[in-house]
Formats: structure tokens, C-alpha cells, sequence
């Protein structure tokens, strides 16, 4: 008769080996990845959509010198951000304010652009904390390749302290935990966030964020429908209370669609 141990044990150490497979065969999947795109655009040099997975393969394989070498960002808004963000990894600081410069005038109607001029005014702000901004750069590469748990320990070695970079850690923190579905400590981050920074220009975002989560993660829409009113009242001039209006409308609309079919 088999030991029961035996099997218990044996069953986690397949687990583990095939674990330990996937995470081994990472970086070839992605050079692999390399090699296709490139093949791609040595066909078809002014393909989008191969420069764009370019990019992003280098980025996964920790190659930010390459990657900040390509050179058909201007293809697209996306390309042009991708590139924006290669630059903030590899702590080119100085150079970044022209290339958002370009993505506005090139593309003003972009999605990429209010999280590019946040980028800027980052920037500007915390040339006194070029170590913390740096620590934020490699925490925000991290969250964008999957790495969360580092990015955590990062994003938290930055929000003790009360500096401009520890307000946008508290965001990265907040959507490093959405992404791994932990909707509860995004909630927390996003309150003690609201809570430390009243006066802070992320705290619209901050709110409207909340606004969303409990929306759309929860289901809750008496509680979003407080936080994005109450966003409206404090900071009627924001951005996130323009957005905030408009989620209120489809929320309104919704609700009478639900009242007719009743």
C-alpha cells in the first residue's frame, strides 16, 4: 500500500517542479518573442503592432538599454509612451519633458497623455528625491512586468516617508494590489492614502479610484456613487470630477433601465 505521505508529498513536489519549469523557461519565451517581432519588422519596418511587442519583450527580459534604443516610438501614441516609460526606467529624467512635449502636440486627443503629464509633473516635483525616484522607477517596471511582490516591497519602503514620490507610491501600491485581485488592501491604500495627503493633487485620482473599485470590483453602488459626489464637492474643478460625473451618469441611466424592466 503507498504511503499517504508519500503521495501528499509527491504531489506538491510536481507542483513545484513544474513551477520551477515555468518560471526557467521565461526568458526564452521572450527571446523567442524577440526574434519574431524582429523578423517581422525586417519585413515590414513601419509595423505598429511588432514594435509595440518589441518593446515590451525587451522590457520583460530587464534589456531597458535596447529597449530605449528603438526607434520608431513616433508610429504611434503607445509606441511614443512606451518609450517615455523605457527612459523613466532607465533614470533618464532630464530627457523625458521633450518627448511628452512631442506626445501632446503630436497626439493631444491620446488616453496615454494624463498619465504622461502626471509623469512630468513627478518629474519636476522631486528633483530633491532622485533616490526615492528611482526606487519608484524600478517599483513601477516591477508592476509592469508582473514582478509585484518586489514592487511592493518598493512601493512600501517609499510610502513611510512624506515626500512627493511617497504619494505616487501610494497609487502604484493601490493598482499592484488590484492586479493581484487583493481588492481590500487597495481599498486600505487608496483610505490612508485620502487620509495622510488631503491637500495633495493626487487625491482626486485617489477618490475617483476608490469610486471605481467599489463600482466595479464590489458591485456597490450606493458606496461609489458617495465617494464619486463627495469627490465632485471637494474638488468640482478636477479632472477626476469630470470623469466622476460622467461614471454618475451611467450609474443614473443604468438604474432607470433596471426600474423600467421591473
Amino acid at each position: 500500500m503507498l504511503n499517504v505521505n508519500f503521495i501528499v508529498n509527491s504531489k506538491y513536489l510536481l507542483i513545484i517542479l513544474f513551477t520551477f519549469t515555468i518560471l526557467m523557461a521565461q526568458p526564452q519565451i521572450f527571446q523567442d518573442s524577440i526574434e519574431y517581432y524582429q523578423s517581422i519588422i525586417k519585413k515590414a519596418p513601419n509595423n505598429e503592432s511588432a514594435w509595440f511587442g518589441l518593446q515590451k519583450s525587451f522590457l520583460h527580459i530587464g534589456d531597458i538599454k535596447f529597449a530605449q534604443q528603438l526607434t520608431k516610438y513616433d508610429l504611434s501614441d503607445r509606441l511614443l509612451w512606451g518609450h517615455i516609460r523605457v527612459l523613466f526606467y532607465a533614470h533618464q529624467f532630464d530627457t523625458i519633458p521633450r518627448f511628452i512635449t512631442e506626445l501632446a502636440t503630436k497626439f493631444p486627443k491620446s488616453p496615454y497623455l494624463n498619465d504622461a503629464l502626471e509623469l512630468g509633473i513627478l518629474i519636476t516635483e522631486t528633483k530633491s528625491s532622485d533616490a526615492d525616484l528611482k526606487i519608484y522607477a524600478r517599483a513601477h517596471l516591477d508592476y509592469e512586468i508582473g514582478d509585484y511582490d518586489n514592487a511592493i516591497k518598493d512601493c512600501k519602503q517609499l510610502i513611510v516617508k512624506t515626500n512627493k514620490v511617497s504619494e505616487y507610491a501610494y497609487l502604484l501600491l493601490e493598482r499592484i494590489y488590484r492586479a493581484k485581485k487583493e481588492i481590500n488592501q487597495s481599498i486600505a491604500t487608496l483610505d490612508e492614502f485620502v487620509q495622510r495627503f488631503p491637500e495633495s493633487h493626487l487625491n482626486p485620482k485617489a477618490r475617483y479610484e476608490l469610486g471605481l473599485i467599489y463600482l466595479e470590483s464590489l458591485k456597490d453602488t450606493a458606496r461609489a456613487r458617495t465617494v464619486l459626489e463627495d469627490l465632485i464637492t471637494d474638488f468640482p474643478f478636477s479632472i477626476p470630477a469630470f470623469f466622476a460625473r460622467a461614471k454618475l451618469a451611467i450609474i443614473d441611466t443604468e438604474g432607470k433601465k433596471e426600474s423600467k424592466i421591473k
